[in-house]
């Protein structure tokens, strides 16, 4: 601010000392060539006065100039930075020669503005520097009314308007512009005071924006004093207000007030947002600003952005690369409505137009698919952070989590995000998040939470619903890539996971083992779809992007899983095989010892991990799906039916074939047929010459069942299940 008063200040006392002073000594087209010479050293860009200069030599003094052209930099697309049609200039002579520059009248009639930004970054408006065409370095030698910077004279302001101006705006990096017209700027004094009053307006898109301004000492604010400010800002979206303090030197207190609605605004800058109606549609921001020249300092910081609500004290200090610190109160912070593609409120409609189902497993839309859009992460940030964070609770498309608190922090090499404290499904969860920045994004996480409900979070995180329980879980990965997809497929890391009291739903392990067992004299239809287990987990490694887990263990009261395999990360996909056995003890988590019966059938879990299959190995063969129940029955259909595979199931078993047991499985129709005399039937009292049941137990009259499975469950089914 300080630089640009005073760069107007000597620009306004060079032009009154030399058009003052000239005209005495020498004609005008000298005047106008040596305005020329001291206006393009003064601003190190080339000034050329193409139209006619007049003058009039007594009091009030003025002077007219016409078609005025400063130059933009080399690298511009336009060759001109401004042009002005008509400048008329009247100034107190005999005051400038007592030391005080009274301007009684400055208009600028119609300026044409040609405002461009280097692909780096560089305004055409930055005067001074490499690629302008310039006369710097030229001596002119001193001029009436010269004065240093620290002893400016006296500055009075009668009017200064700009009328009927416009200006397009140029971006180098985007391609992109913009024009402004009907710009109006009104500057106007006080009688005998050093009170200045702006109001300018501009319009674009068929739309206006004002500005109102007092600035209540000009004469200290030229000085290094501070002055009173206050300042009000309208634009389509966009009102400001600020009451304060500020001097030239940078240093500011100013009370600011700020209501915007951003999609307006943006789309009466030129910038539409790409978003659903609903949102970024309000902001409010209150703040109390202290600035100095090193550095902006935010108090009492509130800002609501739509539902949100923002409460904090941020410090930003100026350098190379400038460093924001500060805490930030994020309240209830709701995501989802910010959030592209999935990201949805709840009472929102699903997409109408689903991926086919035969699209790859990457494809937007398909279901279970990683993102392989490149990342478009802002990274390395524009300026360093340290920065705490707090919420009352998160909600980001299917995720929800409860309070927490982190620490934001970021420099030129990466940005890093400390989890001190997070509420997580009924858990809790520490850790943190570091993102490198290059090229390829690198990834590096860990994490550690207890306490867990395993189901909710699953199905947030990677929509899977078949795992319930109470999860404590620990990991540290790391990836590089430049999609989520790639970082996905290229983790690498290791952890552990142990549940307790849940369930695997969609399947029951137990009943599955009976129906088979039974060969479908008890079928597994009737009960509930899911294996309850006391506890269970492993540890994994991550390879590439493949989970590997070879010490799965499930305890349930009645069973015994354990298991091997490997999980696809990138390619959402399981590979497991389980060997459940039936447990002698009802003992399931911290049990001592294993049961001393054991009996099962390995399964194999392929596929996708939404909805993998599930089948029977039986050494030498497979069986179908059995995760549907009519499905599962269909299976042991085919197994009674085929003598081969009731020798694979008894092997599998661990059934010795001399037993009665074995000899039964050895054939299904000679079992079915044999299972009066064996297991079940009508006993009535030994006949003469017959022994008597040496366990004295009374005879069974029970009617034998006309169901051959019945008579089967009823022998076969009771002992497996002890």
């Amino acid at each position: 601010m300080k630089k640009l008063l005073l760069g107007l200040l000597l620009l306004v006392v060079l032009l009154v000392g030399t058009a003052v002073a000239l005209p005495f000594v020498l004609p005008r087209d000298m005047i106008r060539a040596e305005l020329e010479q001291r206006l393009s050293a003064e601003l190190e860009r080339e000034v050329r006065i193409e139209g006619p200069l007049e003058l009039r030599p007594w009091r009030p003094f003025a002077l007219t100039l016409r078609d005025i052209h400063v130059a933009n930099p080399d690298w511009a697309r336009e060759p001109t930075l401004a042009r002005i049609e008509r400048l008329d200039l009247e100034v107190d002579a005999l005051a400038y020669l007592g030391g005080t520059v009274v301007v009684e009248r400055l208009l600028l009639e119609r300026p044409v503005l040609a405002l461009e930004t280097h692909a780096d970054g560089t305004p055409s408006w930055q005067f001074g520097g490499a690629g302008d065409n310039t006369t710097a370095g030229r001596d002119t030698g001193p001029s009436p009314g010269d004065a240093p910077a620290g002893d400016l004279p006296t500055l009075r302001i009668g009017e200064i308007r700009l009328s009927d101006g416009a200006v397009t705006v140029y971006d180098h990096a985007t391609g992109e512009a913009r024009t402004f017209s009907e710009l109006e700027l009104w500057a106007r004094g006080e009688p005998d005071s050093a009170v200045l009053n702006l109001d300018g307006s501009v319009t674009s898109g068929g739309e206006r924006a004002t500005l109102n301004a007092v600035i209540g000492d000009l004469d200290g604010l030229l000085a290094g004093e501070p002055s009173s400010l206050t300042l009000d800002v309208a634009a389509p979206g966009l009102g400001i207000a600020a009451d304060g303090e500020a001097d030239p030197a940078g240093s500011a207190v100013l009370a600011v007030t700020a209501d915007a609605a951003p999609r307006q605004l943006l789309d009466w800058l030129g910038q539409p947002l790409d978003l659903p109606e609903g949102r970024l549609e309000a902001v409010n921001l209150t703040v109390d600003l202290a600035a100095t020249p090193t550095g902006l300092a935010l108090r009492a910081l509130t800002v609501e952005l739509d539902d949100l609500r923002f409460l904090g004290e941020l410090e930003l200090a100026f350098a190379e690369r400038p460093r924001l610190t500060g805490s930030l109160a994020l309240g209830d912070l709701d995501l989802r409505p910010y959030l592209d593609g999935e990201g949805r409120n709840s009472n929102e409609p699903a997409d109408d137009n689903p991926a086919p189902d035969n699209a790859p497993d990457n494809a937007p839309g398909a279901a279970g698919g990683w993102p392989d859009e490149p990342l478009a992460l802002p990274l390395p940030l524009p300026l360093d952070l340290a920065v705490d964070l707090t919420f009352a609770s998160l909600a980001a498309d299917e995720l929800r989590l409860g309070q927490g608190a982190a620490t934001l922090t970021a420099d030129a090499a990466a940005t890093r995000i400390e989890i001190t404290a997070l509420e997580l499904y009924d858990g809790r969860l520490t850790g943190n998040v570091t993102l490198t920045n290059g090229a390829v994004t690198g990834l590096a996480a860990t994490a550690e939470a207890s306490g867990v409900q395993l189901q909710p979070l699953l199905d947030a995180v990677a929509d899977i619903d078949r795992f319930a329980g109470t999860g404590n879980l620990a990991f540290s990965i790391e990836s590089r890539g430049t999609s989520v997809d790639a970082l996905i497929r290229g983790l690498d890391g290791e952890g552990r996971i142990l549940a307790r009291d849940g369930a695997i739903l969609g399947i029951n392990i137990g009943a599955t083992m009976r129906q088979v067992m039974t060969l479908g004299a008890q079928s597994a239809a009737a009960e509930p779809r899911q294996t309850d287990f006391a506890e269970a987990g492993g540890s994994f490694t991550i390879e590439r992007g493949v989970l590997q887990n070879d010490d799965l263990s499930l305890r349930a009261p009645l069973l015994r899983v354990e298991g091997r395999g490997s999980v696809d990360l990138g390619n959402q996909t399981l590979a497991y095989r389980l060997l459940p056995r039936v447990a002698t003890t009802l003992e399931g988590q911290d049990a001592a010892a294993e049961a001393a019966f054991q009996a099962g059938v390995p399964l194999l879990v392929q596929g996708p991990w939404a909805d993998p299959a599930i089948r029977l190995d039986l050494g030498t063969a497979l069986s179908g799906d059995i995760s549907d129940p009519a499905m599962l029955a269909d299976a042991v259909r085919r197994i009674a039916g085929d003598p081969e595979l009731v020798e694979d199931l008894r092997d599998a078993l661990g059934i010795d074939p001399d037993t009665p047991l074995g000899t039964l499985l050895g054939g299904v129709g000679g079992l079915l047929e044999g299972l009066g005399g064996l297991f079940g039937g009508t006993r009535t009292p030994p006949g003469p010459g017959e022994e008597a049941d040496p366990r004295g137990e009374p005879p069974d009259t029970t009617e034998p069942s006309d169901d051959p499975a019945q008579r089967l469950l009823e022998g076969l089914g009771g002992l497996l299940r002890r």
